[in-house]
């Protein structure tokens, strides 16, 4: 079965801001830069090397002191908060 050519497209935003895009190919991707004690939305699409784009796969979180975002293959989302490890 041949592969399809895509990468992942990672929108987020804290209520009151602009969203903030990220696009990796890779299945993983660090955010920086996120407020301590505040509550984001996190969109993950898969897009289409010609062309398209999922819908989304989405979460709530609000950031510990370090939040790690892991994006599966599937466009899923884990949330890892380190300081809680």
């Amino acid at each position: 079965m041949e592969q399809t050519p895509h990468s992942f497209l990672v929108s987020y935003q804290s209520e009151g801001t602009e969203p903030k895009s990220i696009s990796t190919e890779s299945c993983s991707t660090d955010i920086t830069g996120l407020k301590p004690g505040t509550d984001y939305t996190v969109k993950v699409y898969t897009e289409l090397q010609h062309g398209g784009k999922s819908q989304p796969a989405s979460v709530q979180m609000k950031t510990g002191e370090t939040c790690v975002i892991i994006v599966n293959k599937n466009g899923l989302v884990n949330t890892v908060y380190m300081d809680r490890i």
